[in-house]
């Protein structure tokens, strides 16, 4: 896990409503850490006003768990401190509320042992989070500091409750399966199962199943109830999986954590916390340590465990104290609830490449496909076949039930439905790895392309992930519409309107379409797999979509673009509710893992969520990225651990096609494989796929790069500023830009030609789906290393050889890529790619050097953006408000602008302190900028202090994104004239030259002139 660092400030005013003449004193306690405050002596209303700074250091999951205790404690006359009463509430419920802050909130105290839930007093904070160096908001002074009811410290959703009521959570814990043996666990030669228990921390206290002895796949059937008071300041329930090695030690297997606000709703519509019964996942952590009988710390499968909550309220007539409580519980029919059903995992390696040659040149490369533990050799235990527990485990009372699945289980035996644990392949052949370049390797794969695939059985939760998959294509689809509609709207084309009509005439269309399929049987019908949550989530979101409906009924269709900006609010508020019901609490099939292993060990890997490559019929109900080739990059399951290592980093790109769904849906998994590959007929079922796919379909491609420039916001360096460059990979070669210095808007302006490439598959299919490129961006320091900044995808344009080479069809636009990064770099690149097929006839014998050398040309005209002259005219008025750098004040500044290539520097002011305006503030230049407006350059501001002996100190920088918010379209004298004296071409005054008078100024006077309004005023952070 990142780690994060952040800083808790707790500020206790005032307690109000203590016992008379109390000596009282706070104790505020933040996980393991206490402090308190003053002792106040003979008074029931003490005013503290003190002011305490909790640091806390490590990852974000564990910060947000964290426990706040606000405390109250009487001191006798014995000096004895006795505790009085407190409020307890997660940091995740200050983290939720507005800027992160409670902001003078009355914090009710209660006692947790007491059976009432009544108030001992009030305690008046405020409590906010911030990171190390940010500065806190400043609220203003309210009239209503002193109405306690109306500002009580509530977790979201306790304003609407007129009282405070006590609830009971009741898990039930009914069996698990899938964990790991004395073998993983351990490393020990024992195939026995572990000693595992379930446990479940809740506001504070923590509940245990029973342990039981030498098993992996335990049946609990308990009940654990917590009573606490509702809504509840813990957001978050952690589950854990422990195992017990003997009476004093215990061992965590894996944790997981369900967040109360995902499996609740506290609006008209809401409903308590729920959940399941379903299975809940678990994945190993790399924040582990390794120890004698601890499991590795990769990120493994781990099991699931079947549970339950429901939320009861207590009769407030008979209410019970805060506690947990233990009991046995029924087991359930599972298959009244969901069908167990057979799952196919499937996919073909097409490209690896980018490997890192550092670390894995001289070794060969494996890869490993699982879903779960299935395909994974390290684990014995998988799920590759039915299991007769999975069906059976029910009532005594259900014999006709159970006699009738014994029949179906022995059926499916019988006809071979159910597979081996063999009867798949999850590993490619070992090979070891070459390059062309010597910046990366690859992995020669050739005509052969290695297929890997799973075979395994789960319960079928698709309607869950369907549901999933058509909200986010409907979120997908308006906010690319969006994005594309505040482009227009930020260059003020005429027609952006009406692409924002069309826009939502298509988004009512899917909504509707939504709501149809909610109306399905399907979601309502036995063994469906949709229980109460989802139920409850369903008709939440259809009431939701219904709402939106009705508002855009309302608005209707704007006529112009003066109601542009109006109408865009609306959309994101849409595109906001929408998004909070992308995101499931409930766990459907597992995570696909893709291993790469070099040598014996495991060094990189990708994890894919299932709902992005499950198979569906409905193309708006399957996941984006299945029955598609896509790019991943594995990344170090260790690079969390490794402080200050780049993460960004991958040890390889890879390309791949991959497929997940119902075993009865082979048919579409076979029609989705790029077509080129041929076959020989061995009588095999259609379920079983070749070690490889021989592709006899190829043809000779060159991919030409047309880099122009690039933008990108300040940098991490002294100078706030990048020499960037880029490098551009395809197909296992690799292409760079050159270093364009001290730069935020560099141009390139440079074409990149690679060597001929040999793609194998059909022309066709390349034409709609050619191989992508990476693009990654890297910044050079002045000792010489790189430091990454970004990588992104592109898409070339696809020419092929009977195909003119002609508009509108061809010439490739330039277009903007915006790169990604989990540090603070962000950017974007000008650029355009094509991919033109070569004839055999016309292929030139070049060295693989020579080819490299004369990669790099000039972008070709038609391809490079016309280009038209413009004169900037800059007015360096003068600086206001300059901060002391490095503790020294400002006295010499001077202003530096660059743009499209030209810098314009002002002089340097002579005293700041005295005058703060530049003596010749008006300079005039002339520069080439590009004719369309997408294609404008960024402005960059930066200012710098003289010290002497030409040393400048740099002050600060401002990036403006585009130029076009200072270009103004100059008039004629007759349009002025028209505009001004409703006339075209008459003088209503004669013309005469103008005089200019000289007026005396005094530099020492202090009398303080007004100074003249700038069109646009940069102020320097």
């Amino acid at each position: 896990m990142k780690q994060s660092n952040y800083q808790i400030c707790v500020r206790i005013i005032e307690a109000r409503h203590l016992p008379q003449l109390a000596n009282s004193m706070v104790i505020v306690t933040l996980g393991n850490k206490k402090k308190r405050t003053n002792i106040h002596e003979g008074t029931d209303c003490p005013i503290f006003n003190e002011y305490f700074v909790f640091d806390f250091v490590g990852d974000f999951e564990t910060f947000l768990s964290t426990r706040i205790t606000i405390a109250v404690y009487l001191r006798s006359y014995l000096r004895q401190l006795k505790f009085y009463g407190s409020a307890i509430f997660d940091i995740e419920a200050v983290w939720e509320q507005p800027d992160h802050q409670y902001h003078q909130k009355w914090a009710m105290l209660t006692d947790p042992k007491s059976l009432l839930s009544e108030a001992k007093g009030y305690v008046k904070c405020n409590v906010s989070i911030k990171a190390r160096g940010e500065k806190v908001r400043v609220h203003p002074e309210t009239d209503d500091e002193d109405n306690i009811e109306g500002n009580l410290l509530l977790p979201i959703g306790g304003e609407s409750l007129p009282f405070a009521q006590r609830a009971q959570y009741i898990f039930t814990v009914y069996r698990a399966d899938g964990l790991p043996n004395m073998t993983s666990l351990c490393g020990f030669r024992d195939t026995a199962g572990i000693n595992p228990y379930i446990q479940i921390s809740f506001a504070g206290m923590k509940g245990s199943t029973r342990v039981l002895w030498r098993t992996c796949t335990p049946k609990f059937n308990e009940k654990i109830i917590f009573r606490e008071n509702f809504p509840s300041f813990c957001r978050r329930i952690k589950i854990t999986i422990k195992h017990r090695i003997d009476s004093c030690r215990t061992r965590t297997i894996a944790t997981r954590a369900i967040h109360i606000h995902l499996i609740s709703n506290y609006g008209e519509h809401g409903f308590l916390p729920i959940y399941g019964p379903s299975f809940l996942h678990f994945y190993g952590s790399n924040r582990e340590k390794r120890n004698i009988c601890s499991l590795s710390s990769l990120p493994f499968y781990r099991g699931r465990v079947l549970l339950s909550l429901k939320t009861e309220m207590d009769d407030p007539e008979n209410l019970s104290k805060i506690g947990i409580e233990t009991e046995p519980a029924a087991p359930i029919i599972e298959r009244k609830l969901w069908k167990v059903e057979e799952y196919l995992l499937f996919a073909i390696l097409y490209d690896v490449c980018m490997i890192d040659r550092r670390r894995f040149a001289k070794k060969s490369i494996v890869f490993e496909l699982s879903i779960g533990n299935t395909g994974n050799r390290k684990f014995s235990r998988d799920q590759c076949k039915l299991k007769k527990d999975d069906d059976d485990d029910d009532d005594d009372d259900d014999d006709d039930d159970k006699e009738e699945d014994d029949k179906d289980y022995t059926q499916k035996q019988r006809t071979g439905i159910m597979r081996k644990p063999k009867d798949f392949q999850s590993q490619t052949v070992r090979r070891g790895t070459g390059s062309f370049d010597r910046k990366y390797n690859y992995l020669p794969l050739g005509s052969r392309k290695p297929c890997i695939y799973v075979r395994s059985w789960w319960p079928n939760f698709e309607r869950r992930m369907f549901n999933i998959n058509n909200l986010r294509f409907i979120v997908n689809f308006l906010e690319k519409k969006l994005e594309e509609v505040e482009t227009l709207a930020a260059v003020k084309n005429p027609k952006a309107y009406e692409t924002y009509n069309k826009a939502i005439r298509t988004f009512k269309s899917h909504c509707l379409h939504y709501l149809h399929t909610l109306d399905d049987d399907r979601y309502y019908e036995e063994g469906s797999g949709m229980i109460k949550l989802d139920r409850y989530r369903a008709n939440l979101c259809s009431k939701q979509i219904d709402d939106i409906l009705r508002r855009i009924k309302i608005d209707g269709e704007i006529p112009n673009n003066h109601y542009i900006e109006i109408a865009m609010m609306h959309a994101y508020q849409y595109l906001r509710e929408l998004r909070e019901f992308c995101d499931d609490p409930q766990d459907n099939l597992p995570r696909v893992f893709l291993w790469m292993l070099a040598g014996s060990k495991r060094v990189a890997y990708v994890e894919l969520p299932a709902e992005r490559i499950i198979y569906s019929e409905e193309s708006q109900e399957r996941g984006m990225e299945c029955g598609q080739c896509i790019n991943v990059f594995p990344k170090n399951p260790r690079n969390d651990t490794v402080p200050g290592e780049m993460i960004d980093l991958c040890a390889c790109k890879i390309e791949l096609f991959i497929w997940l769904g119902n075993a009865k849906f082979v048919a579409s998994c076979w029609s989705s494989i790029p077509p080129g590959y041929i076959i020989s007929d061995r009588g095999e079922p259609i379920d079983v796929f070749p070690k490889y796919f021989e592709y006899d379909r190829s043809s000779y491609f060159q991919l030409r790069a047309h880099i122009f420039q690039g933008q990108f916001e300040p940098g991490m360096d002294a100078s706030a500023l990048l020499d960037p460059y880029i490098h551009v990979t395809f197909l296992g070669y690799t292409l760079s830009t050159s270093v364009i210095r001290q730069s935020l808007d560099p141009l390139w302006d440079e074409s990149l030609i690679f060597p001929v490439i040999k793609i194998h598959g059909t022309k066709e299919y390349i034409k709609i789906m050619p191989p992508k490129i990476v693009l990654q961006v890297f910044d050079r320091d002045i000792c010489g290393m790189k430091e990454f900044c970004g990588r992104c995808i592109a898409v070339p344009l696809v020419k092929l050889s009977t195909e003119t080479y002609l508009p509108p069809d061809f010439l490739p636009k330039l277009e903007w890529y915006r790169f990604q990064s989990t540090k603070y770099y962000t950017g974007s690149i000008l650029a355009a790619f094509e991919l033109v097929e070569i004839v055999k006839t016309d292929m030139i014998d070049v060295s693989l050097d020579e080819a490299m050398e004369e990669g790099k040309h000039n972008i070709p005209p038609d391809i490079r953006p016309k280009m038209a002259s413009y004169r900037m005219e800059v007015i360096f008025w003068g600086v206001r408000d300059i901060k002391t750098v490095h503790f020294l004040p400002v006295y010499k500044p001077r202003i530096i602008i660059e743009c499209c290539g030209v810098v314009i520097k002002s002089q340097v002011m002579e005293n700041a302190k005295e005058f703060n305006n530049f003596k010749d503030p008006r300079i005039i230049v002339d520069l080439e900028m590009p004719e369309l407006k997408e294609y404008y350059p960024c402005v960059t501001i930066r200012a710098f202090d003289s010290r002497g002996f030409g040393c400048f100190k740099y002050i600060g920088i401002c990036n403006i994104p585009t130029v076009y918010v200072f270009l103004e379209q100059l008039i004629t004298e007759e349009e002025y004239n028209a505009q001004i004296y409703e006339m075209k071409s008459e003088r209503r005054f004669p013309w005469k030259a103008a005089t200019v008078k000289h007026v005396p100024w005094d530099r020492n006077s202090n009398r303080v002139k007004p100074l003249i309004v700038c069109q646009a005023t940069v102020w320097l952070p």
